[in-house]
């Protein structure tokens, strides 16, 4: 039976770890609404703050719910919505720092709309922490890629990267805290830890590959579409009412 202290500690060390995300995002909003005028630039930089805003929020709420009720579960708020919208946000919100690192992101979204069940705020943590373990891992000059896969079965976000890599002795141990992979210097910290309890909330999947150190590395989310009366939404023609003509 877990240790409830041990439990506790790693529970506000994941907290303290998330709480940390959204800072450097606004940060650079700051800097961009101090030296430009344009007016679109200027809403893009307000816009990223709001966001970090309610992720700030989601997170204190967590906190605040652990200390009132002593309790250290999530809470999931489920809703429908375009998975492709989260990760246009998050995208949004991230892309300045691989510019500033001289990192190129590459995006390829369906055409139409991703519907799932699930917790948007809680979706957009767990894209916001596989962009900046990809960002942390791959240097200037090298490319990490997001896209969605979508079939009957599943919904799948694949962030992948032709960075570092992981040694195959690390794979199966990825996702567990502060993981130091093999023969390196690199550890992965909190952040797929994370990753890996906020997808498994919403009964979905996280798995890891790679080919082994320099050869780059691959992350699956795989989650289940959105259903209505037993037929799966894979598009957003689904949910317009069919022509009686």
């Amino acid at each position: 039976m877990p240790d409830p202290i041990d439990t506790h500690v790693e529970f506000f060390a994941k907290i303290a770890h998330e709480i940390r995300q959204p800072l450097s995002p606004m940060q650079s909003a700051l800097q961009l609404l101090k030296k430009c005028e344009d007016t679109q630039v200027r809403e893009h930089a307000y816009r990223t703050i709001e966001r970090q805003i309610d992720h700030m929020t989601l997170l204190l709420d967590d906190l605040i719910g652990a200390a009132a009720r002593g309790r250290t579960a999530l809470e999931v708020r489920r809703a429908r919505f375009d998975l492709r919208k989260v990760v246009d946000e998050v995208v949004d919100t991230v892309k300045p720092i691989a510019d500033e690192y001289g990192q190129q992101l590459d995006v390829s979204l369906p055409a139409s709309a991703v519907w799932i069940d699930a917790d948007p705020l809680r979706l957009r943590q767990v894209v916001s922490n596989l962009l900046s373990n990809a960002f942390k891992h791959t240097r200037a000059g090298e490319q990490v890629w997001v896209q969605i896969q979508q079939d009957h079965a599943r919904v799948s976000l694949v962030v992948a990267d032709n960075g570092r890599g992981i040694p195959r002795g690390s794979l199966r141990r990825i996702f567990e805290p502060f993981i130091q992979a093999e023969n390196t210097a690199s550890g992965f910290g909190l952040g797929l830890a994370i990753v890996k309890q906020l997808v498994e909330l919403q009964g979905g999947t996280v798995e890891a590959f790679s080919a082994g150190l320099e050869r780059g590395s691959r992350f699956v989310v795989s989650l289940p579409p959105a259903v209505v009366e037993n037929h799966v939404i894979t598009s957003a023609a689904s949910l317009l009412p069919q022509s009686q003509c």
